[in-house]
Protein backbone atom coordinates (compact mmCIF):
# COMPACT_ATOMS: atom_id res chain seq x y z
CA UNK A 1 0.00 0.00 0.00
CA UNK A 2 1.78 3.48 -1.29
CA UNK A 3 0.22 5.38 1.62
CA UNK A 4 2.03 8.84 2.82
CA UNK A 5 2.87 8.76 6.60
CA UNK A 6 1.84 12.52 7.71
CA UNK A 7 3.17 13.90 10.87
CA UNK A 8 6.31 13.30 12.70
CA UNK A 9 8.42 14.54 15.71
CA UNK A 10 11.03 16.29 14.95
CA UNK A 11 11.90 19.55 16.52
CA UNK A 12 13.14 22.57 14.32
CA UNK A 13 16.30 24.02 15.21
CA UNK A 14 18.60 26.67 13.43
CA UNK A 15 20.50 25.65 10.30
CA UNK A 16 23.87 24.82 11.33
CA UNK A 17 23.79 23.92 14.80
CA UNK A 18 24.43 20.34 13.91
CA UNK A 19 21.58 19.25 16.64
CA UNK A 20 18.23 17.37 16.40
CA UNK A 21 15.93 17.11 19.51
CA UNK A 22 15.02 13.06 18.45
CA UNK A 23 15.30 10.46 16.18
CA UNK A 24 13.16 11.31 13.46
CA UNK A 25 13.83 12.91 9.74
CA UNK A 26 12.96 16.12 9.34
CA UNK A 27 11.35 15.32 6.05
CA UNK A 28 8.90 17.24 4.10
CA UNK A 29 5.46 16.07 4.52
CA UNK A 30 1.90 17.47 2.25
CA UNK A 31 0.28 20.29 4.79
CA UNK A 32 -3.26 19.05 5.40
CA UNK A 33 -5.80 22.16 6.23
CA UNK A 34 -9.20 21.43 7.61
CA UNK A 35 -11.59 23.80 7.42
CA UNK A 36 -14.33 23.29 10.51
CA UNK A 37 -17.31 25.19 11.60
CA UNK A 38 -18.74 25.11 15.07
CA UNK A 39 -22.55 25.77 16.03
CA UNK A 40 -23.96 25.88 12.88
CA UNK A 41 -25.13 29.74 12.30
CA UNK A 42 -27.70 30.43 9.49
CA UNK A 43 -24.55 32.71 7.87
CA UNK A 44 -22.55 29.35 7.50
CA UNK A 45 -24.88 28.48 5.01
CA UNK A 46 -23.52 31.00 2.71
CA UNK A 47 -19.80 28.99 2.32
CA UNK A 48 -21.73 26.26 0.60
CA UNK A 49 -21.17 27.70 -2.82
CA UNK A 50 -17.40 28.62 -2.58
CA UNK A 51 -16.99 25.66 -0.94
CA UNK A 52 -18.27 23.80 -4.01
CA UNK A 53 -16.46 26.79 -6.61
CA UNK A 54 -13.36 25.45 -5.49
CA UNK A 55 -14.13 21.44 -5.04
CA UNK A 56 -13.33 21.97 -1.25
CA UNK A 57 -15.47 20.09 1.53
CA UNK A 58 -15.50 21.40 5.52
CA UNK A 59 -16.76 19.60 8.72
CA UNK A 60 -19.73 21.38 10.41
CA UNK A 61 -20.12 20.85 14.37
CA UNK A 62 -23.41 21.24 15.10
CA UNK A 63 -25.83 21.34 18.12
CA UNK A 64 -28.78 19.19 17.49
CA UNK A 65 -31.17 21.27 19.93
CA UNK A 66 -30.66 24.59 17.97
CA UNK A 67 -30.83 23.44 15.09
CA UNK A 68 -33.67 25.31 13.19
CA UNK A 69 -34.25 28.12 15.35
CA UNK A 70 -33.70 31.93 15.01
CA UNK A 71 -29.74 32.31 13.38
CA UNK A 72 -29.35 28.60 13.32
CA UNK A 73 -29.22 26.49 9.96
CA UNK A 74 -31.90 24.32 9.35
CA UNK A 75 -31.95 20.53 8.87
CA UNK A 76 -32.84 20.87 4.86
CA UNK A 77 -29.66 23.39 4.59
CA UNK A 78 -27.10 20.87 6.50
CA UNK A 79 -28.72 17.89 3.86
CA UNK A 80 -27.40 19.94 1.36
CA UNK A 81 -24.37 20.99 2.55
CA UNK A 82 -23.96 16.72 3.35
CA UNK A 83 -24.91 16.02 -0.22
CA UNK A 84 -22.36 17.95 -1.74
CA UNK A 85 -19.89 15.85 0.31
CA UNK A 86 -19.29 17.89 3.44
CA UNK A 87 -18.87 16.40 7.14
CA UNK A 88 -20.90 16.66 10.12
CA UNK A 89 -19.72 16.48 13.70
CA UNK A 90 -21.22 16.40 16.90
CA UNK A 91 -20.88 19.38 19.10
CA UNK A 92 -23.38 18.91 22.30
CA UNK A 93 -27.38 19.24 22.17
CA UNK A 94 -27.14 22.77 24.00
CA UNK A 95 -23.51 23.22 23.55
CA UNK A 96 -22.69 23.69 27.13
CA UNK A 97 -19.27 23.33 28.68
CA UNK A 98 -18.91 19.61 29.48
CA UNK A 99 -16.41 19.97 32.28
CA UNK A 100 -18.91 22.19 34.20
CA UNK A 101 -21.74 19.48 34.52
CA UNK A 102 -22.59 16.17 36.21
CA UNK A 103 -21.14 12.65 33.47
CA UNK A 104 -24.58 12.01 33.50
CA UNK A 105 -25.42 15.55 31.72
CA UNK A 106 -22.40 15.12 30.06
CA UNK A 107 -23.27 11.69 28.45
CA UNK A 108 -26.66 12.89 27.25
CA UNK A 109 -25.57 15.57 26.20
CA UNK A 110 -22.93 13.79 23.52
CA UNK A 111 -24.90 11.07 22.82
CA UNK A 112 -28.31 12.61 22.27
CA UNK A 113 -26.66 15.05 19.75
CA UNK A 114 -25.29 12.31 18.18
CA UNK A 115 -28.03 10.06 17.62
CA UNK A 116 -29.97 13.11 16.61
CA UNK A 117 -27.71 13.33 13.99
CA UNK A 118 -27.32 10.36 12.89
CA UNK A 119 -31.18 10.08 12.73
CA UNK A 120 -31.39 12.53 10.04
CA UNK A 121 -28.93 11.01 8.03
CA UNK A 122 -25.78 11.97 8.69
CA UNK A 123 -22.65 9.83 9.13
CA UNK A 124 -21.38 11.32 12.43
CA UNK A 125 -17.96 10.12 13.31
CA UNK A 126 -16.51 13.00 14.67
CA UNK A 127 -16.95 15.42 17.53
CA UNK A 128 -16.03 19.37 18.87
CA UNK A 129 -15.93 20.30 22.73
CA UNK A 130 -17.95 23.39 22.92
CA UNK A 131 -15.48 26.63 23.89
CA UNK A 132 -12.84 23.66 23.45
CA UNK A 133 -13.13 23.16 27.04
CA UNK A 134 -12.37 18.72 27.68
CA UNK A 135 -10.77 16.63 30.23
CA UNK A 136 -9.64 13.22 30.48
CA UNK A 137 -13.01 11.96 31.78
CA UNK A 138 -14.85 13.97 29.34
CA UNK A 139 -12.69 12.12 26.55
CA UNK A 140 -13.70 9.03 27.50
CA UNK A 141 -17.27 9.69 27.59
CA UNK A 142 -16.78 11.26 23.77
CA UNK A 143 -14.69 7.64 22.98
CA UNK A 144 -17.76 5.36 24.70
CA UNK A 145 -20.06 7.54 22.10
CA UNK A 146 -19.01 6.05 19.08
CA UNK A 147 -16.95 8.97 18.09
CA UNK A 148 -13.09 7.94 16.26
CA UNK A 149 -11.79 11.61 17.50
CA UNK A 150 -12.85 14.60 19.34
CA UNK A 151 -11.56 18.37 18.57
CA UNK A 152 -10.23 21.08 20.91
CA UNK A 153 -10.41 24.83 20.12
CA UNK A 154 -6.95 25.51 20.68
CA UNK A 155 -3.46 24.30 21.30
CA UNK A 156 -1.30 24.98 18.61
CA UNK A 157 1.05 28.65 18.62
CA UNK A 158 -1.23 31.40 18.17
CA UNK A 159 -2.40 32.91 14.71
CA UNK A 160 0.15 36.16 14.93
CA UNK A 161 2.71 34.96 17.26
CA UNK A 162 6.12 34.94 15.57
CA UNK A 163 7.57 31.77 14.87
CA UNK A 164 11.34 31.95 15.36
CA UNK A 165 14.02 29.33 14.79
CA UNK A 166 13.88 26.35 17.69
CA UNK A 167 10.19 26.00 17.77
CA UNK A 168 8.94 22.81 18.33
CA UNK A 169 7.10 21.54 14.80
CA UNK A 170 4.60 20.31 17.22
CA UNK A 171 3.36 23.39 17.96
CA UNK A 172 2.74 24.47 14.17
CA UNK A 173 0.97 21.52 13.31
CA UNK A 174 -0.65 18.68 14.51
CA UNK A 175 0.64 15.30 13.71
CA UNK A 176 -1.50 12.73 11.78
CA UNK A 177 -2.00 10.59 13.01
CA UNK A 178 -2.93 13.29 16.46
CA UNK A 179 -1.14 12.31 19.35
CA UNK A 180 -4.07 12.18 20.80
CA UNK A 181 -7.58 11.78 18.90
CA UNK A 182 -9.04 13.02 21.58
CA UNK A 183 -8.16 15.98 22.04
CA UNK A 184 -6.68 17.08 18.36
CA UNK A 185 -5.01 21.10 18.38
CA UNK A 186 -5.80 23.88 16.31
CA UNK A 187 -4.90 27.25 15.95
CA UNK A 188 -7.24 29.75 18.12
CA UNK A 189 -10.81 30.05 16.87
CA UNK A 190 -10.85 32.58 14.03
CA UNK A 191 -11.96 36.21 15.22
CA UNK A 192 -12.93 39.03 13.05
CA UNK A 193 -10.14 41.17 13.25
CA UNK A 194 -8.01 38.22 11.34
CA UNK A 195 -6.78 39.23 8.20
CA UNK A 196 -6.43 37.05 5.48
CA UNK A 197 -2.59 37.44 5.63
CA UNK A 198 -3.25 36.19 8.92
CA UNK A 199 -4.86 32.87 7.58
CA UNK A 200 -2.44 32.12 5.14
CA UNK A 201 0.73 32.75 7.88
CA UNK A 202 -1.19 29.35 9.45
CA UNK A 203 -0.38 27.43 6.42
CA UNK A 204 2.68 28.65 5.17
CA UNK A 205 4.42 28.67 8.46
CA UNK A 206 2.89 24.91 8.36
CA UNK A 207 4.47 24.39 5.04
CA UNK A 208 7.84 25.41 6.12
CA UNK A 209 8.22 23.25 8.87
CA UNK A 210 8.18 20.49 6.77
CA UNK A 211 4.13 19.99 7.07
CA UNK A 212 1.45 18.26 9.07
CA UNK A 213 -2.14 19.08 10.18
CA UNK A 214 -3.67 22.49 10.20
CA UNK A 215 -7.21 22.78 11.29
CA UNK A 216 -9.28 26.20 11.51
CA UNK A 217 -12.36 26.70 13.36
CA UNK A 218 -14.49 29.37 12.33
CA UNK A 219 -17.99 30.31 13.69
CA UNK A 220 -19.58 33.16 12.25
CA UNK A 221 -19.56 33.85 8.56
CA UNK A 222 -20.57 37.65 7.88
CA UNK A 223 -19.26 40.80 8.03
CA UNK A 224 -20.88 41.50 11.45
CA UNK A 225 -19.24 39.66 14.64
CA UNK A 226 -20.44 38.73 17.82
CA UNK A 227 -19.48 40.27 21.38
CA UNK A 228 -16.63 38.17 21.35
CA UNK A 229 -15.46 38.78 17.60
CA UNK A 230 -16.23 35.19 16.39
CA UNK A 231 -16.60 36.07 12.57
CA UNK A 232 -14.61 35.86 9.25
CA UNK A 233 -16.21 38.08 6.76
CA UNK A 234 -17.35 36.45 3.59
CA UNK A 235 -15.01 38.23 0.82
CA UNK A 236 -11.94 36.96 3.85
CA UNK A 237 -12.95 33.47 3.49
CA UNK A 238 -13.65 33.68 -0.30
CA UNK A 239 -9.89 34.58 -0.70
CA UNK A 240 -8.57 32.63 1.42
CA UNK A 241 -10.25 29.53 -0.54
CA UNK A 242 -8.75 31.15 -3.82
CA UNK A 243 -5.28 31.19 -1.78
CA UNK A 244 -5.94 27.85 -1.01
CA UNK A 245 -6.35 26.60 -4.05
CA UNK A 246 -3.17 27.32 -5.77
CA UNK A 247 -1.61 25.76 -2.27
CA UNK A 248 -1.78 22.59 -4.03
CA UNK A 249 1.30 23.53 -5.91
CA UNK A 250 3.00 23.54 -2.70
CA UNK A 251 1.88 19.91 -1.37
CA UNK A 252 -1.15 21.59 0.58
CA UNK A 253 -4.83 19.98 0.54
CA UNK A 254 -8.03 20.57 2.41
CA UNK A 255 -9.48 17.48 3.78
CA UNK A 256 -12.54 16.73 6.19
CA UNK A 257 -11.25 15.88 10.18
CA UNK A 258 -12.89 12.67 8.92
CA UNK A 259 -10.69 11.80 6.35
CA UNK A 260 -7.34 12.81 8.14
CA UNK A 261 -8.64 10.92 11.95
CA UNK A 262 -9.25 7.81 9.74
CA UNK A 263 -6.34 8.12 7.37
CA UNK A 264 -8.00 8.32 4.50
CA UNK A 265 -6.24 11.86 3.67
CA UNK A 266 -3.40 10.42 1.66
CA UNK A 267 -2.68 13.00 -1.14
CA UNK A 268 -0.29 12.17 -3.76
CA UNK A 269 1.60 15.12 -4.39
CA UNK A 270 4.29 16.38 -2.11
CA UNK A 271 6.66 19.13 -2.43
CA UNK A 272 10.36 18.85 -2.71
CA UNK A 273 12.34 18.88 0.45
CA UNK A 274 14.71 21.71 -1.42
CA UNK A 275 11.50 23.52 -2.34
CA UNK A 276 10.08 23.55 1.45
CA UNK A 277 13.70 24.56 2.37
CA UNK A 278 13.72 27.50 0.04
CA UNK A 279 9.53 28.46 1.58
CA UNK A 280 10.80 27.97 4.83
CA UNK A 281 13.99 30.76 4.22
CA UNK A 282 11.69 33.03 2.77
CA UNK A 283 9.22 32.92 5.91
CA UNK A 284 11.67 32.60 8.75
CA UNK A 285 15.74 32.62 7.92
CA UNK A 286 17.42 29.58 9.22
CA UNK A 287 14.16 27.85 9.91
CA UNK A 288 14.54 24.52 8.83
CA UNK A 289 18.21 22.87 9.84
CA UNK A 290 19.49 20.74 6.56
CA UNK A 291 20.21 16.98 7.76
CA UNK A 292 22.94 16.69 9.73
CA UNK A 293 25.94 14.28 8.02
CA UNK A 294 27.73 14.01 10.63
CA UNK A 295 27.84 10.24 12.54
CA UNK A 296 26.02 10.35 15.39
Amino acid sequence: MNGIALGGRARLTPRGSGKQEDDSPLVAEPTIVSLTFDDGSSDQYSVRSLLAQHSMRATFYVNSGTVGTPGVMTWDQLSELAADGNEFGGHTVDHVKLTTVSSSEARRQIAADRQALLLHGFTVTDFAYPHGDCNPAVERIVRRCGYSSARRSWGLCPIRQPIAAGVLRSSVVETTPARNLWATRTVESIRAWHTLADLQRTITRAEAAGGGWVTLVFHHVSDHSDRDGYAVSPQIFSGFLDWLERRVAEGTHVRTVREVATGEARPSAIHSPASRRKFADALVPGLLQRPSTESA
